[in-house]
């Protein structure tokens, strides 16, 4: 037992959880998986929970004997901690959290410790809109051309989750959000890409302000080495990006960019150091403007490591998007019935009414 120090080392942080006491706080995917990960570590593991056994998944009383499961609330066994990790969804402010920080008891999220169990190379995606397409656009095209591919984060497969069915990926695409960046340290992306910028979560952040910085900490430990692909056409987010230390990848489907990545039509650029690359699209199955954002994002990242052109094509062509995202569901009567559930913000809706021109009858609320 003893204190657990951090390192920018993942390697030792997994080295370190032999025999130390770490509690899991929320016991829902992502922290059942980090739970087991951590187990496999050799960590003495508290999964701990407000809500009661009935109220929670099957999974949890499928746990390995050697984590332990507390529920109905967290008891004092929290502050007893070497290393606490929670799940994306519980907030800092939390009181056991508020005791845990005043004990120096150090705070990580899932995210943040499935990534010390790998050191493949890490593509985190995020934004306000247009991330779960564009981590799953992306993840098809390197899937695709490369062994082991690793598609996992706030898409719904929580990364730790990912890890304990392939141990040994040859590449980490992640969906990354502004809860999992909150608790993060060494948390280190190869390539981020930032799809967009606009207000969101104002339930949790007290201001557009703070929940921009959370964004923002996705570039926290990328170098100059390191990439990031961004939207310039996307005003507030050009402006947060003004000045940052990883390479720049500029995005436009509005304008033809000196440098960067452009579409016009379904022909997409992209001239950036030494790459010179002219992609003829035969079509783009996805439908919307906002998809062209995705798509060029996607593409611009998989020209980077070399994806021949043919797979990248073949891929967009075939990828008609997900589910309850401006889904066809019914056609009757002439009257075309679209699921666009997941459009949870003005922006995502303003988005898909920008994706018609034919009349629209708006089911709201």
């Amino acid at each position: 037992m003893g204190v657990f120090r951090i390192s920018r080392d993942g390697a030792e942080n997994v080295r370190q959880l032999a025999g130390k006491r770490v509690t899991v706080l929320g016991a829902a995917r992502s922290g059942i998986a980090l739970a087991q990960l951590l187990s496999r570590a050799g960590a003495h593991v508290l999964l701990s929970d407000v809500k009661t056994l009935v109220q929670l998944s099957r999974k949890v009383k499928s746990l390995p004997k050697s984590v332990d499961v507390e529920t109905g609330g967290h008891s004092a066994r929290v502050l007893q901690s070497d290393l606490i990790a929670i799940s994306p969804g519980i907030p800092l402010d939390v009181p056991i959290l508020q005791q845990a920080q005043r004990q120096s008891i150090p705070i990580v999220g899932e995210m943040e410790v499935a990534s010390w169990f790998t050191d493949a190379p890490i593509i985190a995606i995020t934004g306000s809109n247009g991330k779960t397409t564009t981590t799953t656009l992306i993840g098809k095209i390197f899937q695709s051309h490369f062994e082991g591919v690793l598609v996992g984060g706030n898409i719904g497969a929580p990364f730790a989750g990912e890890l304990l069915k392939n141990p040994h990926p040859q590449w980490n695409i992640l969906e990354v959000s502004s809860f999992q960046l909150e608790t993060i340290y060494t948390f280190h992306p190869k390539v981020a890409v930032f799809t967009n910028l606009s207000p969101n979560h104002l339930d949790r952040y007290p201001s557009f302000e703070a929940y921009a910085r959370a964004k923002m900490r996705i570039l926290e430990n990328m170098t100059a080495d390191d990439i990031l692909v961004f939207n310039q056409d996307d005003p507030v987010l050009r402006d947060e990006l003004r000045s940052v230390l990883p390479k720049t990848l500029p995005i436009s489907t509005r304008q033809q960019l000196p440098w960067g990545a452009t579409l016009q039509g379904l022909q997409i650029r992209i001239y950036w150091e030494e790459i010179n690359r002219q992609i003829s699209l035969s079509r783009i199955a996805l439908p919307g403007p906002h998809n062209r954002y995705n798509v060029l994002m996607a593409v611009a990242v998989a020209s980077l490591f070399g994806i021949p052109d043919e797979k990248i094509v073949d891929v967009v062509a075939r990828f008609k998007g997900l589910p309850h995202r401006l889904e066809k569901v019914a056609e009757v009567d002439g009257v075309t019935f679209i699921n666009d559930s997941k459009a949870t913000t003005v922006q995502s809706l303003a988005y898909a009414l920008q994706s018609f021109t034919q009349p629209v009858v708006l089911i709201a609320g």
